[in-house]
This record gives structure tokens, C-alpha cells and sequence, in this order.
């Protein structure tokens, strides 16, 4: 009996140490009152910490997976913080955000001495380096495999169709037809070979 309570007894103060541990011992949180800079990645990240000018946190990418990402020197952030596909980012430099459809895919965007620099993601889904200098465009900034564009995507189709325009990394125009007639196409601006007209049809050929 003096064995069963010897053993008993300290088995029970074990399991009700576990019961009553503190939340300050789980893992760090992102919400309202959490000791981190504010901004919509609170909503899908956990385990937050701010230190030393650099934010680490546990994001949840679009597939439902969590990744581990740090966003170096926020307090350089322009903008609220972001989760973008289980990465941490914002805008920093020294002006404002151009707009375009390339911050839908691109982050840790930057624009210092009239240039924009970015991370974006090619169809592959990989992430690369990106720069644009800004002085010369002409229409709305864009993301094209990984590639930062304002201008219209080269191709052969520029030969036979009129009013092209780049809207959300789509490509729209219209191109006449082989009966001579003028028909509305839109394709991916993304096209690493030829972007052709096909019978009044954008197409990477």
C-alpha cells in the first residue's frame, strides 16, 4: 500500500503540473495582444517573435501547410505586414508602391531611387530576384515568370493585333482573323517563346 501511494502521488502532481502549465510556455501567438507589429499575417501565422528588428513566424501557405519565414528589419515596413503563401512581407524604400497586378506575386517589395525591387514567383512557383526601373513605363507593372515588366510582352502578334494591353498577368488585344475580321483574345502575358497570333487567338507558340 506504502508503495502504491509512493508511486501514485508524485505521478499525480505530474499530470496536474501539465494540466495547469501556463500558455506562456506553448508557442509564441500572433493575436491582438501579442508583442509583435501589426498587420494581416496575425491572421494566419503562429508562433511570432520580434526581436532585434527581425520577425520570425509560422505562416500558413495556400495549401494548408505552415512554413517558416523572417521578415529582416520591419520597422522599415511602409506598409502593414503580410502572409503571402507562408512568407512574411511589406513594402520598405524610400517612396510609395507603383501599382499592378505584380504585388498579387511578388514580395519584400522595395522601391529605392526610382527602382522597384521584388521576390517574385515564376510558373514554376519558384521565387526569384526581380528589379524594374521605373521611369520608362507605360503600363500598369506586372509579374512574368519571376520577371518585373511594364511594357508590353514582345511577340508577333504585336504585327497583327491592336489594343494590347497587360492587365493582372493577362495579355489582351484584339487580332485579326484570316477573313480579315478583328476578334477580342486575351492569353498569359507569361511567354518565354513567341506570343503569336493564331487566326484572331493570342497564343505562346
Amino acid at each position: 500500500m506504502n508503495l502504491f501511494r509512493k508511486v501514485l502521488i508524485p505521478l499525480s502532481a505530474a499530470l496536474l503540473t501539465i494540466v495547469l502549465m501556463p500558455a506562456s510556455s506553448a508557442a509564441a501567438s500572433c493575436g491582438d495582444n501579442a508583442n509583435v507589429p501589426a498587420g494581416s499575417y496575425r491572421q494566419s501565422c503562429d508562433s511570432c517573435v520580434a526581436s532585434g528588428g527581425t520577425l520570425t513566424a509560422s505562416c500558413k501557405k495556400m495549401n494548408g501547410v505552415h512554413n517558416n519565414t523572417t521578415l529582416y528589419k520591419y520597422q522599415a515596413c511602409r506598409s502593414g505586414i503580410e502572409n503571402m503563401d507562408g512568407y512574411l512581407t511589406c513594402a520598405k524604400g524610400d517612396s510609395a508602391l507603383p501599382t499592378g497586378s505584380y504585388k498579387a506575386s511578388c514580395r519584400n517589395l522595395n522601391v529605392e531611387k526610382n527602382t522597384l525591387y521584388a521576390t517574385c514567383r515564376n510558373v514554376n512557383g519558384d521565387w526569384k530576384e526581380a528589379s524594374l526601373p521605373l521611369g520608362y513605363c507605360n503600363y500598369e507593372i506586372y509579374n512574368t515568370n519571376g520577371v518585373l515588366a511594364c511594357t508590353l510582352p514582345y511577340g508577333t502578334y504585336q504585327r497583327s493585333c491592336r489594343n494590347a494591353r497587360v492587365q493582372n498577368g493577362q495579355l489582351y488585344a484584339e487580332c485579326k482573323t484570316r477573313d480579315g475580321a478583328w476578334a477580342n483574345t486575351v492569353a498569359p502575358a507569361a511567354c518565354n517563346r513567341d506570343l503569336a497570333n493564331d487566326n484572331g487567338m493570342l497564343k505562346c507558340l
